[in-house]
C-alpha cells in the first residue's frame, strides 16, 4: 500500500494552485515582504552624503595613494609544494623578511 501524500502546509506565499499551475504558489503581499533577503531597518544613526560629481580631496588622494603603495612580500606566481611543512617555512621566511624591512623602514624614518 502506497503512503499518500501528506496535505499542502499553507504558506507565506498563498495557497497552492491559485491559477498558476500544480504546486506552484501565488505572491500574497498581505502576508510576505517584497524583500526576501533583508531584514527591515530599525533607526538611521547618521546620513552619508552622496559624493557623485565631486572631486576627491587632499586626504582621499593621500589615502589612496598610501594604498596603492602596498605590497606584499610573497612573490607573484603559483607555487607547488610537496609538502605543508615547506609551504609554512616559505610563507614564514617572507613575514619575517617584510617584518624586518618594515622595521628598518620605520627605524630611518624616525630619525
Amino acid at each position: 500500500m502506497q503512503n499518500p501524500a501528506p496535505p499542502a502546509q499553507p504558506s507565506a506565499l498563498g495557497k497552492e494552485g491559485e491559477g498558476l499551475g500544480e504546486g506552484l504558489l501565488a505572491y500574497n503581499p498581505d502576508t510576505m515582504s517584497s524583500i526576501f533577503d533583508q531584514q527591515p531597518i530599525g533607526r538611521v544613526v547618521g546620513r552619508r552624503r552622496s559624493r557623485d560629481g565631486q572631486p576627491l580631496t587632499a586626504d582621499d588622494r593621500a589615502r589612496a595613494t598610501q594604498m596603492a603603495q602596498y605590497r606584499t612580500r610573497a612573490p607573484k606566481g603559483v607555487f607547488i609544494y610537496s609538502s605543508h611543512e615547506e609551504m609554512e617555512a616559505d610563507r614564514m621566511r617572507w613575514l619575517v623578511d617584510a617584518m624586518v624591512e618594515r622595521a628598518r623602514t620605520n627605524e630611518i624614518k624616525s630619525r
